[in-house]
């Protein structure tokens, strides 16, 4: 009897692993492509352009959104654009909760950062142009010179945007 009831235990966990194993099982799709190098390919999905030229990144896409990453003062540094403004003006995709949110000023320019206390970096800054919307993320934490010279970068590849 105790075998009949091993085999029934076995039996069951068998038929609940491969229903929550599934293969047929299908999620939410994952929204980006990966484009390489390609920004033809960006453009395509995203349904415009951003003419970064840069070396050693990685671009993705989606409809709405080019994300570019690449090495910069030995970190890795993301650049987002959307054409689409969500109320918010945050398009990073970083939920994470940091204690410092503030506006900061830069030759005028207004930025929207997030980052800590206690090491004065900065992990998250969006800012507009006249057109479009950015955001840069560096897990490494950035400084404000490190923001001004990513902008400059941005404003002189995207001209036509601001």
């Amino acid at each position: 009897m105790n075998n009949l009831k091993g085999l029934f235990i076995c039996s069951l966990f068998v038929i609940f692993t491969t229903a929550c194993t599934n293969s047929s099982y299908v999620g939410m799709p994952n929204p980006w492509i990966d484009c390489g190098q390609d920004l033809k390919c960006a453009k395509n999905k995203a349904g415009f352009n951003f003419p970064v030229e840069l070396s050693n990144c990685n671009i993705r896409a989606m409809e709405d959104m080019i994300e570019v990453e690449y090495p910069f003062n030995n970190k890795e540094v993301t650049i987002r654009k959307s054409k689409k403004f969500d109320g918010r003006g945050d398009i990073s995709g970083d939920y994470n909760n940091y204690p410092v949110n503030k506006e900061v000023s830069i030759n005028y320019i207004k930025f929207n950062t997030r980052g800590n206390n206690d090491t004065d970096k900065i992990y998250v800054v969006n800012f507009s142009s006249n057109k479009s919307h950015y955001a840069i993320m560096c897990e490494k934490g950035l400084n404000l010179d490190e923001i001004w010279d990513l902008y400059s970068v941005i404003k002189q590849a995207d001209k036509s945007e601001f």
